[in-house]
């Protein structure tokens, strides 16, 4: 929120594609967020819908009620299952406002080694991840639409030493995931850092 808040007036507007049973919608509404979601799975819509998220069936939808609405979008783990994933990523820059915030993240495929625990197969899914992407792939195919890659410094909701190297320990055992904050520049070229 303050990434986006930082840099903008009046209500955060959000979009969040592939936004699966509405989980991070409702959590965005309770830090005041304008928040919208698309996703195409019907059983997590049908879930996201009973709680009464708002929520658009498909980005055509969302692009002929607000085209260039949203301060942030975001898609968390979504990106690997398109079929079109570079036009898809064209047309939610569209919708984004000069100075927004994307934020993507996918699997991380950097390494060809097998998964070997329990863990690892949990983050393989041949069928239904069509794309795959590394830091760097990823980096390249957001500039590629117009974007600009952001430093992202880690922060911690938490001050307990234990919570911090907790969860600094997890992204060791953890299924790895490639996170990549970008922002739409102005149009008039003002920086936007």
């Amino acid at each position: 929120r303050d990434t986006v808040a930082a840099r903008m007036q009046g209500p955060i507007r959000l979009l969040d594609f592939g936004c699966g049973d509405g989980r991070f919608l409702r959590l965005a509404e309770m830090l005041q967020f304008e928040s919208v979601g698309v996703d195409f799975s019907a059983s997590r819509k049908k879930r996201a819908e009973g709680t009464g998220v708002r929520l658009f069936p498909d980005l055509g939808s969302v692009s002929r009620a607000s085209p260039g609405a949203f301060h942030a979008i975001t898609l968390f783990e979504t990106l690997e299952h398109l079929v079109h994933p570079r036009e898809t990523l064209v047309a939610l820059t569209r919708l984004l406002e000069p100075g927004g915030v994307m934020i993507v993240t996918v699997p991380d495929c950097r390494t060809p080694i097998p998964p070997t625990t329990l863990t690892e197969f949990h983050n393989v899914h041949p069928l239904e991840h069509l794309n795959c992407f590394t830091p760097s792939t990823l980096t390249r195919f957001v500039e590629s639409v117009g974007l600009v890659p952001m430093s992202r410094k880690p922060a911690h909701v938490t001050t307990r030493l234990k919570d911090v190297l907790r969860t600094e320990a997890s992204r060791f055992w953890q299924p790895k995931t490639t996170t990549l904050y970008a922002r739409k520049p102005a149009e008039n070229g003002a920086s936007n850092a």
